[in-house]
């Protein structure tokens, strides 16, 4: 392959991760803002801690049962 072609590859390659950068950005813009208005009251971290580590449990438990 010539030099050019890779070259050419190569930005257009650079041009669609900044086009997917730019995408998920609005992203998780979007979904920052959604939180921000959402009219609910706050959970508190250590609530939100204890939900995770139980699921997680629950999630190690249910793979050994199927292991």
């Amino acid at each position: 392959m010539r030099t050019s072609n890779r070259i050419t590859e190569i930005h257009a390659g650079l041009r669609a991760l900044d086009r997917e950068e730019t995408a998920l950005s609005a992203i998780l813009r979007q979904r920052v803002q959604e939180a921000l208005n959402d009219p609910r009251p706050a959970i508190p971290a250590e609530q939100v801690l204890a939900d995770l580590r139980a699921y997680h449990a629950e999630r190690i438990r249910a793979a050994k049962r199927g292991a």
